[in-house]
């Protein structure tokens, strides 16, 4: 069975920044998917899908809460956001096809 404990992303070029993502269940995975247009990046339904997988974060002014995330998402993400969010999205995608011993790899 698969581990589906939290893991910590580090953010290149975010000196300190880091997010505590829980690995995609099967139909977040295929949410993101789905949404990935011809550019390679997910739009902003899979980015949400994948937001609901961040379980904490450190580095950043604000001091997580799923209320400040749902306020990031309902109209607060400025591009700082918008890229952040973006790679949580293709880190979560791109790790739920490993197994928990290649992922900590």
């Amino acid at each position: 069975m698969r581990d589906l404990s939290p893991y910590w992303l580090d953010l290149p070029g975010e000196e300190g920044v880091s997010f505590q993502l829980r690995p995609l269940d099967l139909r977040t995975q295929y949410t993101i998917q789905a949404s990935i247009g011809p550019n390679r990046v997910p739009s902003w339904d899979g980015i949400v899908a994948a937001a609901e997988f961040i379980v904490g974060w450190k580095g950043l002014p604000v001091e997580f809460s799923r209320g400040a995330l749902r306020e990031i998402l309902n109209g607060g993400a400025d591009v700082a956001w918008m890229v952040r969010l973006t790679q949580i999205a293709g880190d979560l995608y791109a790790k739920s096809f490993l197994s928990e011993t290649e992922r900590k790899n």
